[in-house]
């Protein structure tokens, strides 16, 4: 049976500091706090559980009522089990906290994530383990009532001795038990790369990203004009098409006996009647849920309801009432972001490591993944010179974004480096579409390939549309995409839709027998592996609801390449992050992770491209017969980005300037394909294409460098080494 102590006195700490040091084998560790952020709430004490010796510690911090442990005795306590390992059932979370107060490092196992390696669809709280093997473990709100402000440091330690030496007990009886059964699973090396990044992860979180509120609130401002813009323009329409007499009955209110224009437009409900009750428009989409004793909508109004809807009616206006959603979310997501900035001047987002089914990682408190990477239509168009001046807008400045809300600050920059293509590149390797892979790796464009094989055309006759189409295509069979969805994504009619899905698995016949391979090992085990042995359980892959069974199915497909992105991903900032922590100093610092970029803060000592040759080797890797590349731009704020390396190239390529071949393959660029960079479609004479050197950049055409960048010859290769001006 285990023994609890509390060490409120100095014998009594003395003792089991001695006893911790003596002992080789693992502890389980667990902190109590003041809060959840370990940027301002404090440790209130430290539990620890020693198995070797059955008993369990707890070290008060900053208890009221209670003889606290110095500081000394606070660090005596990580001196005294260093030489042991660390498990811990949220090791980010103590971790955090503990490497700020001046412990040495995090954890060095994670219960909590070593359960949702192995199942991710078991529940991983460490009260719900315990009751599941019949242990009645008390609950934190049973304790503290935290819902009222009140934090567990407010309590006599003695108070809390119980609850909190069971957490640690418990949480090394999960681990005896969870690790017994990884070792016998592939998923134990994908154990071990979550443990490799989880340290990192939480220096991102604790770092955090500085935010120019007052930008944050200019976007909230423009949003909402937006919205109000977009409402009298959407009540005129609903009034044109219903052919309503006069504005009496547009003000109306929205009953079935009595229809009015001017209802509120984000109401489901109310949107639903107009749309498909009022207008008569046939539903487009899934029908909604409808609960018990509520009265059925007509139709669905969700993003790709309406999208279809605008499509079939030939109601192009219909699409204004997205943007009216989008421009409403918006202003809610500013006002979100404003109240999450901290004392710091930082938003500080929580990343979970296994929280998505694929692996991918998840951000909270707030989600910055849903920060659009660039503006959507409605957001880029500016509103009226008045307008923008009532709200106190200047007009001849750019809208306002999120993204340029983000910013290094004074003295720093940020870099953005991010996978080019990687979840094409992923597919074409798993799927074995040699047509696509011996596209990657001559450097081709990926969706001008892809239209290229699609549209069984050579490549330099691809068109925007079909590069476009192609590219939409692409992603889309990754992520389950069907033939009405792909129609809505091209905004064209089903007919069309449904042929040119049909020509892309004539044209990738590889595609068909990667889906029928991955569902037929889903069905038989219920779930997939990535390819770097991440399970990914797919429960309902056997249901018998046909729908349901090929949802679960588009899942799998997904869950395969989608979440070999994430363990790349996972690999890179366990790789960059120990080499940042080499440098042993934060010049370059690890910010964010956001879907296949990684954002970084860097000192104006060190220049951009400087800065991405440190990085960049340690995120490129080889996929298979692929190398999976790196794309980079910096700039003061996240919204205010220019590419490292690419040029633009506007138009057709023009007789101009002949390089020399024979020197460029001498130099090594033309054999080394992962100095190449980017093909550009250049009309019908060729292609352009860019490489990189350690100097910067150059743009050559197949036959002759287009005239267009003619200007930058001299600053891209000086001497004209590789090109003769005519």
């Amino acid at each position: 049976m285990t023994v609890n102590v509390l060490l409120d006195s100095r014998e009594l700490v003395e003792g089991a500091l001695a006893s911790l040091c003596a002992g080789t084998g693992p502890v389980t560790i667990d902190i109590e706090s003041t809060g959840l952020s370990p940027v301002v709430d404090k440790i209130a004490g430290v539990a620890v559980h020693d198995p070797e010796t059955g008993t369990s510690y707890y070290l008060p911090v900053s208890h009221l009522y209670t003889r606290n442990a110095s500081p000394e005795e606070f660090m005596g306590l990580h001196d005294a089990i260093v030489h042991r390992q660390w498990i811990a059932h949220n090791a980010k979370f103590d971790g955090a906290f503990l490497v700020r107060d001046g412990w040495s490092r995090y954890p060095d196992h994670c219960t909590m994530i070593m359960v949702k390696v192995i199942d991710f669809t078991r529940q991983a709280g460490l009260k719900a383990l315990s009751e599941a093997r019949g242990f009645d473990q008390q609950h934190f709100e049973e304790l503290v009532d935290y819902k009222s402000g009140h934090n567990i440091s407010e309590l006599p330690a003695s108070r809390c001795l119980s609850y909190v030496c069971d957490d640690v007990e418990q949480c090394w009886i999960t681990y005896v038990e969870e690790s017994a059964k990884l070792a016998t699973l592939p998923q134990a090396e994908i154990y071990k790369l979550e443990m490799r990044v989880l340290p990192f992860v939480g220096e991102m979180e604790v770092e955090g990203i500085l935010v120019d509120t007052a930008e944050l609130e200019k976007v909230g401002v423009f949003s909402g004009a937006k919205a109000d813009e977009i409402t009298p323009r959407l009540w005129a329409k609903f009034k044109e098409a219903l052919g309503c007499p006069g504005p009496a009955l547009c003000r109306a209110p929205c009953t079935e006996a009595n229809p009015g224009c001017e209802f509120i437009i984000h109401s489901p409900k109310k949107l639903s009647l107009m749309l498909y009750k009022y207008l008569g428009l046939a539903p487009q989409g899934k029908r909604p849920k409808v609960k018990p004793g509520k009265s059925a909508n007509e139709g669905s109004v969700d993003k790709v309801a309406i999208t279809l809807l605008a499509a079939s009616t030939g109601f192009e206006w219909v699409n204004w009432i997205n943007d009216y959603k989008e421009a409403l979310k918006a202003k809610g997501m500013a006002k979100t972001f404003i109240d999450a900035v901290g004392i710091d001047g930082k938003i500080h987002t929580t990343f979970g490591q296994v929280r998505a089914i694929s692996g991918r990682f998840s951000s909270a408190s707030p989600n910055l993944q849903q920060v659009p990477a660039h503006p959507s239509k409605w957001a880029k168009a500016p509103l009226p010179r008045d307008v923008m001046e009532a709200i106190g807008l200047d007009p001849d400045l750019p809208v306002p974004t999120f993204r340029g809300a983000f910013n290094a600050g004074p003295g720093r920059y940020l870099l953005s480096i991010d996978y080019s293509q990687i979840e094409m590149r992923i597919f074409a390797v798993m799927a074995q579409v040699m047509a696509l892979v011996n596209g990657f790796n001559a450097g081709l464009d990926a969706h001008s390939n892809t239209a290229s094989i699609i549209y069984d055309v050579p490549i330099e006759r691809v068109t925007e549309e079909q590069r476009t189409r192609s590219k939409t295509m692409g992603f889309g069979m990754i992520y389950g995409m069907t033939e009405s969805g792909l129609s809505n994504k091209l905004n064209i009619l089903q007919a069309e839709g449904k042929r040119i899905y049909a020509r892309f698995f004539e044209a990738i016949p590889e595609f068909r027998r990667f889906l029928t391979a991955t569902h037929e090992f889903c069905a038989r085990y219920g779930g997939v592996y990535t390819q770097y042995g991440r399970w990914v359980p797919i429960p309902d892959i056997n249901d018998r609801a046909q729908n349901i069974r090929s949802k679960a199915e588009r899942l799998s497909v997904n869950a395969r390449i989608q979440g070999s992105a994430a363990d790349v991903m996972k690999v890179a900032i366990a790789r960059v992050g120990t080499f940042l922590r080499s440098r042993g100093n934060d010049d370059i610092k690890m910010l964010l992770t956001v879907h296949d970029e990684l954002v970084f803060s860097v000192s104006d000592a060190i220049s951009p491209l400087e800065a991405f040759n440190m990085l960049s080797p340690y995120m490129v890797t080889k996929f298979g017969t692929l190398e999976l590349t790196v794309d980079a731009e910096y700039g003061s704020a996240w919204g205010l980005m220019e590419s490292l390396f690419k040029k633009e190239v506007v138009g057709e390529a023009e007789p101009g300037l002949v390089f020399d071949t024979a020197r460029l393959s001498e130099d090594g660029f033309l054999g080394d394909v992962t100095d190449l960079l980017e093909y550009y479609q250049a009309g019908d004479e060729g292609l352009l294409v860019s490489f990189r050197n350690l100097n910067g950049t150059f743009t050559l055409h197949t036959s002759r460098v287009s005239a267009a960048i003619i200007p930058s010859i001299d600053i891209l290769d000086p001497g004209h080494r590789y090109v003769t001006v005519p």
